[in-house]
């Protein structure tokens, strides 16, 4: 049985999610709450395989959430379940340690199978915010920073999940935005069916830009 801890400040938004939950048997929510600090307490209390995280919370973000659950080590996979698909939002929380992030449109449809993924140490992304991860890794150039300077290069970040199944390499250079990293989204890309065009495109860019 996968123990899952939800969190969101909205009780509506938190019943419906029981829901959808409930009607998997191998999901049990064991608890839920509305805030940063409860999210901080339940895991602590429960340690359960997955945390269910809003972003927009009444005290702490869901980013500085992530940071320090990350920071811990623990074996729960943190799961994003935000209506926000900007870049700055995505990538802050998957820098900061999320395992996963699904979008509330994608939740009916896919947050039992998120869950799963997230649970065996799987990073599961949504297909727009899986389009932008893609597009940043073969896009030749890292991303910018608020201040217009490149962010740190992905070999000098521990990302997506915490217990490192989608992290980078040390040996990868400020080059890795091309094919090294290419090569590790397609491999976690794969356990999605709607994956194949991106891995499709990913294949295509490298082959295209074989010294990236």
């Amino acid at each position: 049985m996968i123990t899952v801890v939800v969190v969101d400040d909205h009780p509506i938004v938190r019943a419906g999610l029981r829901t959808i939950l409930a009607a998997a048997a191998d999901i049990e929510v064991v608890a839920e709450g509305a805030s940063g600090a409860d999210a901080l307490h339940l895991v602590a209390q429960h340690c359960p395989d997955v945390l269910v995280l809003d972003v927009n919370l009444p005290d702490l973000s869901g980013i500085e959430v992530t940071r320090r659950l990350a920071a811990q080590h623990l074996s729960t996979a943190i799961l994003i379940l935000t209506v926000h698909d900007d870049r700055a939002t995505v990538f802050g929380l998957l820098d900061a340690g999320a395992t996963g992030y699904v979008l509330k449109d994608d939740a009916l449809e896919t947050l039992a199978a998120a869950v799963r993924a997230a649970a065996r140490g799987e990073c599961w992304l949504s297909p727009a915010v899986a389009g932008q991860v893609v597009r940043r890794a073969v896009g030749g150039s890292p991303p910018q920073t608020a201040a217009g300077v490149p962010a740190t290069p992905p070999s000098h970040k521990n990302w997506w999940s915490p217990n490192g199944r989608c992290r980078t390499t040390s040996a990868t250079s400020t080059a890795s935005w091309g094919s090294p990293l290419v090569r590790r989204l397609s491999c976690w890309l794969s356990v999605m069916d709607w994956a194949r065009p991106l891995r499709k495109a990913a294949h295509e860019t490298r082959h295209e830009n074989p010294r990236a």
